[in-house]
């Protein structure tokens, strides 16, 4: 996919809103977006751009980047010595518009409802970027009856990424065999396209070549990582899984990623090309503590991996260093004791929610000392929208996320296994246990 982007640059002034909006509207429709989508992108960065506007001295500046990624646009806002209210983000938040003194955080408070994702970026002390994420709106497969497949695979079945037709219906094939347990993408098969145009995914399928399909693995390439999916396998065979597997690995192999995981593995994977990830409670030379609550990720290393830094709290140190001792990683686990030092006043979560298989991930944009209270209200929405199943993802390279150890404990958290490489650098999955009464 050629990419494709604008950038402007403008004086963070109010005269200066309509031009921004304007831009914003017309590159949108122009990346190929709808109406209601375009609304939601020009309403999202008048008011994010209003808001720091609003806060900006005489001679700040923004730089505004506008890019399209395939099933999504995304507008960057690159600002420096402007402070955000981040806590009008979380999804629990409340604005009162009869309170005087949060009316300046109303706009954040819509842009954060009407974009599908708001990520925070620290490039520097002073300087910050807020990214608003809307994606296009896609229906999703209804699985209903395919025409049936012949009980073994042709002699002259080929494995290649296929075309778009042939990615629809293996998305089909994949809801209609596997159900809920699959990722939220694979249930809009013109999104699966689009995150393969938009190189977001890559894709193998097995094909006759005549537009059936047979089975297919999915993967992501992340910064030192690829996350697998599958292989999702829509005829009984022996070997066709492990031809996936390996086709997929020859493809990867020279991308220069460390390792590779498969978050949940299918019953097709060769067990014996992978590791299964040690869980961090119970500890791994114990028969004690409570079971865990998902099938423990595949790993494979693909590359030498010359380590890195971990930051954990004191209670959690013995656990990660014998995980890693475990998985021959070399890590350096710094134990941080917070020395009187305060987080912030303010704490907001990201959240990825699939309602279809009830469950919901959290990861941190900022860590404040209302933390414990933010969580409690996540939680409680999540299980009022029947959501129970839910994780928290710590980045083990954030100093900050030692603060949240405590609350995540006190919450009915805990720690289930680490992601090497799983994100900026290594996260530490932690699982909810216990639901409210």
């Amino acid at each position: 996919m050629t990419k494709r982007m604008v950038k402007l640059r403008v004086p963070l002034c109010l005269a200066m809103v309509e031009i921004v909006t304007g831009t914003v509207g017309q590159a949108v429709k122009a990346f190929g977006f709808a109406f209601e989508e375009t609304n939601r992108a020009v309403l999202g960065a008048e008011e994010v751009f209003v808001y720091l506007a609003s806060q900006a001295g005489p001679d700040d500046e923004v730089a505004i980047q506008i890019e399209y990624g395939g099933y999504y646009v995304r507008i960057s806002f690159t600002y420096t010595n402007i402070l955000l209210p981040v806590h009008v983000l979380n999804i629990t938040a409340v604005n009162n518009p009869d309170d005087v003194s949060s009316l300046a955080e109303m706009g954040l408070f819509i842009a954060a409802r009407v974009c599908d994702q708001v990520i925070i970026d620290k490039n520097s002390p002073e300087e910050a970027v807020v990214h608003l994420i809307i994606e296009k709106r896609y229906p999703d497969s209804s699985p209903h009856e395919l025409p049936p497949l012949p009980d073994r695979l042709p002699d002259d079945s080929i494995i290649s990424p296929g075309g778009h037709e042939e990615m629809k219906l293996a998305a089909m094939r994949v809801s209609l065999k596997y159900g809920a347990n699959i990722p939220s993408f694979l249930r809009f098969p013109g999104k699966l396209v689009d995150m393969v145009e938009g190189q977001e995914i890559r894709i193998l399928l097995a094909t006759d070549g005549k537009g059936a399909v047979y089975g297919c693995i999915l993967w992501k390439l992340m910064k030192h990582c690829i996350e697998a999916f599958g292989p999702y396998l829509f005829i009984s065979h022996d070997t066709l899984g492990v031809d996936l597997v390996r086709s997929m690995l020859e493809m990867v192999s020279k991308t220069g990623a460390v390792c590779i995981l498969i978050r949940e593995p299918t019953p097709d994977v060769p067990l014996s090309w992978f590791e299964k990830l040690p869980p961090l409670t119970p500890p791994p030379d114990t028969d004690t503590g409570m079971p865990l609550q998902h099938a423990l990720p595949l790993y494979r290393q693909l590359d030498e991996d010359t380590g890195s830094v971990v930051v954990v709290h004191p209670s959690l140190a013995p656990s990660v260093q014998r995980w890693y001792d475990l998985m021959y990683l070399s890590r350096q686990v710094i134990i941080s004791i917070p020395a009187g030092e305060k987080p912030g006043p303010y704490t907001s979560f990201s959240v990825k929610m699939e309602k279809e298989r009830h469950c919901a991930s959290l990861s941190s944009i900022t860590i404040g000392n209302d933390a414990a209270l933010v969580l409690a209200a996540h939680q409680k929405l999540l299980w009022e929208q029947e959501i129970f199943d839910i994780s928290y993802e710590m980045d083990l390279k954030d100093e900050m996320e030692i603060f949240l150890v405590p609350v995540l404990i006190d919450s009915g958290f805990s720690p289930e296994y680490i992601l090497p490489w799983g994100g900026t650098g290594d996260l530490m999955v932690w699982q909810a246990r216990e639901r409210c009464q």
